[in-house]
């Protein structure tokens, strides 16, 4: 942890204005059609009472459901303390007269300094209350980069901004998925996982057995490519790679989708269960999932073929495919073959 000494400068109070004067930048920059981005400098003291009073919600559609771990959050503040910087925050005004604005990036840093101060998230071991006045005054004098859309966004918009905005940093795809508001795709998935989480159904809480995440974006990668291969899986194209191609492919799913939901979630718990019921490596990795998937969609007596070639004490033992191939494809030839031979066997054996 950095040592720090009291400051001289005196502690931020309640009635200072949100925009400290000295910390105000002029920068403005051009994106989207006719928006501007303008920035900002403001307390984290001052951003958190604003979060506080309701000013930045940091809760928008696009944002919901993003759970970072405590480790996580502990960096942030570590930024801010020890570097005095974090990456600027976005929103956009929502509000009457713009009164108040919508997150459209950096919700979990602005989060992570909400929960410091409310005493739900530590920093070495401590949380805010408990650390030196030198170490609580520095936080709340670090300055953070806030940008302001000149206008509120459209939901195309939003999905545009946030989509150029993680392409070039480390935002999973399930993030960049979810941030796809108005697709048909986006409110068939989350409609499935939102009436899982509340009826704490079989589907539900096998997906998180096979992958266990208090980040819901990752169930929602999970679901979009279970989703690609059921619609996919009799013209062989059972997997899809590179985020531009699932994104476009996201995008283009039809409303038709909607009336095939019960039949989808049926073919997704039969293979949820089979991987959780044989305890099968690795079964959150899409190399697993989606040939298993690919396999129980081929005939409907695979699953329980497999199940009996678990249950013998048999494991598949996959082909080395190297690096240029298509591993969920290739897997799923192997799976499909051994039940073939499997099946062969057992029509032998009855002569």
């Amino acid at each position: 942890m950095c040592e720090l000494k009291l400051l001289l400068s005196p502690m931020l109070s309640d009635t200072q204005p949100t925009i400290l004067q000295s910390y105000t930048t002029p920068d403005t920059m051009v994106m989207l059609n006719n928006v501007t981005f303008s920035s900002r400098s403001v307390s984290v003291y001052n951003v958190y009472r604003d979060c506080k009073d309701g000013i930045y919600n940091l809760d928008p559609i696009h944002q919901r459901n993003v759970i970072h771990s405590e480790a996580w959050k502990a960096d942030i503040i570590d930024s801010l303390i020890c570097v005095g910087d974090i990456p600027g925050v976005y929103f956009h005004p929502v509000g009457e007269h713009g009164a108040t604005s919508d997150s459209l990036d950096g919700k979990q840093r602005l989060s992570a300094i909400v929960e410091f101060f409310d005493g739900t998230v530590k920093y070495h071991g401590k949380y805010f209350k408990d650390h030196s006045e030198a170490t609580k005054i520095k936080f709340k004098q670090t300055p953070v980069n806030i940008i302001t859309a000149s206008r509120q966004l459209e939901p195309e918009e939003i999905e545009k901004f946030f989509l150029s905005r993680q392409n070039s940093m480390t935002t999973k795809i399930g993030e960049k998925l979810n941030s796809q508001i108005t697709t048909i795709a986006r409110k068939f998935l989350t409609t499935i996982l939102d009436e899982g989480e509340a009826s704490s159904s079989d589907l539900y809480n096998n997906l998180n057995k096979i992958k266990p995440s208090n980040n819901r974006f990752e169930h929602l990668e999970i679901l979009t490519r279970l989703l690609y291969t059921w619609q996919n899986h009799n013209s062989k194209k059972i997997d899809i790679d590179g985020e531009k191609k699932i994104i476009k492919w996201f995008v283009d799913v039809d409303r038709s989708i909607l009336e095939k939901k019960d039949e989808f979630m049926g073919d997704v718990e039969k293979l949820l269960e089979l991987l959780v019921n044989l305890n099968i490596n690795y079964s959150g990795s899409k190399n697993i999932y989606i040939p298993f998937f690919s396999a129980i969609l081929t005939e409907t007596g695979n699953a329980g073929r497999i199940t009996t070639y678990y249950q013998a004490g048999n494991k598949f033992n996959f082909s080395d495919v190297g690096g240029n191939h298509n591993i969920a494809k290739k897997r799923y030839g192997d799976i499909i073959g051994v039940i073939a031979k499997e099946m062969e066997g057992a029509e032998e054996a009855k002569k």
